[in-house]
């Protein structure tokens, strides 16, 4: 009975330690239970040191990740390229030169003015 008292009692003490090391206090103590104090003691000591987080230090990190998040998806989306619009009527007056130039048949300025007014 003596044993399992002390074995509770090097049980919590490892379990303090751990805690004061920043490790999970129930995780050590249950491993001192099933394990033994000394080889989770020994465990414990040959751990490093884990500091506490820093909640600022964590928001200032979840920013910084959202934004270069954000970043990321905004260059992903291609730019638009601006879109050059072009009245009929110049449409129309380059057909004509090509026609005056003999590029086009009459038949074939006919029917590409047909496909831009259809346009309309």
């Amino acid at each position: 009975m003596e044993y399992f008292i002390g074995w509770i009692v090097l049980s919590f003490v490892v379990a303090v330690i751990a805690g004061n090391r920043g490790r999970s206090v129930f995780g050590f103590f249950l491993l001192s239970m099933v394990l033994s104090p000394v080889i989770s003691g020994i465990i414990l000591l040959a751990s490093p040191v884990v500091e506490p987080d820093d909640p600022d230090e964590r928001e200032r990190e979840e920013a910084e990740w959202r934004r270069s998040e954000a970043r990321k998806l905004t260059e992903a989306v291609a730019p638009v390229a601006p879109t050059v619009t072009v009245s009929l009527a110049d449409e129309l007056t380059k057909l004509a030169a090509l026609r005056d130039k003999g590029v086009l048949t009459e038949d074939e300025f006919a029917g590409q003015k047909r496909r831009l007014l259809s346009r309309l």
